[in-house]
């Protein structure tokens, strides 16, 4: 939704609609300042060059990993549904309850 505001983007030095930048802090109505495209191809390079951080990372912080899955299953275990505590005979429906 461009409302006729055109930018120029800070690596490709191209002008483009201001809708084209994505956001950098939406709340306050800030946008970045390369266009989507370079921000893209950036993003990918980034991801090609540094493919295993995620898992150099958690195995240099194994510490913190251990804590984290276990507050994951807490978390996970507290919102798990329990059978209801009442007895069988307090939720029997009769035929003659049921037929009105």
């Amino acid at each position: 939704m461009s409302d006729g505001l055109v930018r120029r983007c800070s690596k490709c030095l191209r002008f483009y609609p201001a809708d084209s930048f994505p956001w950098k802090d939406k709340g306050r109505g800030y946008r970045r300042s390369r266009c989507r495209a370079c921000t893209n191809s950036v993003g990918g390079i980034w991801r090609a060059l540094n493919s295993d951080y995620g898992k150099r990372w958690r195995e240099a912080h194994p510490d913190y990993m251990r804590s984290y899955a276990r507050k994951r299953r807490a978390a996970d275990q507290s919102t798990t549904t329990k059978e209801p505590e009442c007895e069988p005979e307090s939720i029997a429906v009769t035929k003659s309850s049921t037929a009105q």
